[in-house]
């Protein structure tokens, strides 16, 4: 359509894409975590984020990744409600030395404004094809949602890009993200993520007690069950996490679709977390990754999940039977005593039934199920 076809355009408010963008602006681990699975999507093998200790000062995130062209940057980074699936799919493009598989998270395009987080402006230095581009991207405008500011470009060797924002707001605390990018993405040795230098340890599978591969119809899952005191892990991993390529979908929970698979008051929920990893549920997600879309194809998933994650915690019983044997012993040790020799044979035959076809029981229900 051409200028002559209508008599107005919109208009908005300088900060209509802060408004609209939700949480990613205004929450500085939404935002980082979101710009680290751009760096990713991007083919990078290192990411290095610096934060200042205080407001004024710049934020950095720089990438090794392949980098936009200036043609690149005009089609994608400037396009609101960018469909990288649709225009590049769903494999990793990488630098021409690198040679990798992976998986792309990018599903909205919202992730790039992240540094929106921190400023209404801030600067993009990309490489790629020979040449070095340096936009200065701002929010300020009444014609357009976000704009080029000013822009430049000299010849480059290299690839990659660097994220450069005045932190004027939302500042963060390394030590707090540092914990946060741990929590949301697997462990991969090509894949290393650095805070002000200190290096982050991404989610491994310490403290590992069983690992089960299953199959749900045309979806491949590993479900992995964690010990947290091997683990040294805090309350921030418990509960069952799935893991789509390598990054955490939505929150960690017990509760998963319709099914609450444990009480989270129970000794095990507080000892204990699950990883459900798969590379089968792309098309499930949430374009924002906060969880699963309503789909009745997933119930089958999480019904299944439900089932191994009980056989896993009755093993994790039929271990532990003589402890929670002594503890009900304990609780009950006058009525335990007055028993005759068949009357305790008895009793501990009942309690390991009970412990064993409940294993996720809490100990006041036990108590409860003995005393009845």
């Amino acid at each position: 359509m051409t200028k002559e076809n209508f008599v107005q355009g919109s208009l908005f408010e300088e900060d209509y894409l802060i408004r609209t963008l939700g949480s990613l602006a205004s929450s500085p681990e939404i935002a980082l975590t979101e710009l680290v699975a751009n760096a990713w999507d991007a083919g990078a093998t290192i990411v290095d984020i610096f934060i200042p200790e205080e407001k004024g000062q710049n934020l950095i995130i720089e990438d090794n990744g392949i980098g936009l062209t200036k043609d690149e940057f005009y089609s994608r980074w400037m396009k609101l409600g960018y469909n990288r699936i649709k225009h590049q799919g769903k494999k990793v493009k990488f630098p021409k030395e690198v040679d990798l598989q992976r998986q792309a998270y990018g599903r909205n395009g919202v992730g790039r404004h992240g540094m929106l987080c921190f400023n209404n402006i801030y600067e993009v230095i990309t490489n790629s094809n020979g040449k070095e581009s340096h936009f200065v991207i701002t929010t300020k405008s009444e014609k357009e949602p976000f704009i080029i500011k000013s822009e430049s470009f000299i010849p480059s060797k290299t690839t990659g890009t660097k994220l450069i924002v005045e932190v004027q707001k939302n500042l963060p605390r390394p030590e707090h993200i540092l914990e946060v990018i741990s929590a949301h993405f697997l462990h991969d040795p090509k894949f290393k993520v650095s805070i002000n230098r200190q290096t982050i340890q991404l989610e491994e599978h310490s403290g590992l007690i069983f690992t089960e591969e299953i199959v749900v119809g045309i979806v491949r899952l590993k479900i992995h069950l964690i010990d947290s005191k091997k683990s040294r892990k805090s309350t921030l991993y418990q509960g069952i996490a799935f893991w789509q390529g390598g990054r955490l979908v939505g929150e960690r929970s017990w509760i998963v679709g319709k099914n609450m698979i444990l009480d989270g008051r129970t000794k095990h929920a507080k000892r204990y977390s699950v990883v459900v990893e798969t590379n089968d549920l792309a098309d499930y997600i949430r374009e924002d990754w906060t969880g699963f879309k309503n789909q009745r194809e997933l119930d089958s998933v999480f019904d299944k999940v439900d089932e191994i994650v009980q056989q896993m915690f009755s093993k994790i019983a039929q271990k532990n039977i003589e402890e929670t044997t002594k503890q009900i012993k304990d609780d009950f040790r006058e009525q335990y005593q007055s028993l005759s020799p068949l009357g305790k044979y008895e009793f501990n035959e009942a309690i390991e039934k009970l412990i064993i076809g409940n294993p996720t029981a809490r100990q006041d229900a036990i108590n409860l199920a003995v005393e009845n």
